[in-house]
C-alpha cells in the first residue's frame, strides 16, 4: 500500500507471513490524498529497474509513473485484497 502524508511517503507490505512499513521522505507538488494498492510482485519489479533519485507521477485514479534519466516504469493499482499463501498440495502414497 502506498499512502501520501505531509513530505513523506508511507510504503506498507502485509502477508499472512509478514508485515513491514516504510516513510520514505518526499519533496510534494500537487499532493494527492489517499491509499493505493499495486501487486507486490510488479511494485518489486519496477524497484530494481528504478534506482538512485527517482521522479514519481501519480494520476488521481492511482496510476503511477516512475522515472529517472535511463528508465521508466508504469504500475497500475488494483483494489485491496487479503493476501493467502497458497497450500503446498502433498502426494498420498500407494
Amino acid at each position: 500500500m502506498l499512502k501520501f502524508k505531509n513530505n513523506n511517503l508511507q510504503l506498507s507490505i502485509e502477508s499472512t507471513e509478514a508485515e513491514s512499513t516504510l516513510n520514505v521522505p518526499i519533496e510534494s507538488v500537487n499532493m494527492i490524498s489517499g491509499e493505493f494498492y499495486y501487486n507486490a510482485k510488479y511494485f518489486s519489479d519496477m524497484l530494481k529497474v528504478i534506482r538512485g533519485d527517482v521522479d514519481v507521477y501519480m494520476t488521481k485514479r492511482g496510476i503511477l509513473y516512475a522515472s529517472n534519466p535511463v528508465s521508466e516504469y508504469m504500475l497500475t493499482n488494483s483494489k485491496k485484497r487479503s493476501v493467502k499463501r497458497k497450500s503446498k498440495k502433498t502426494k498420498k502414497a500407494a
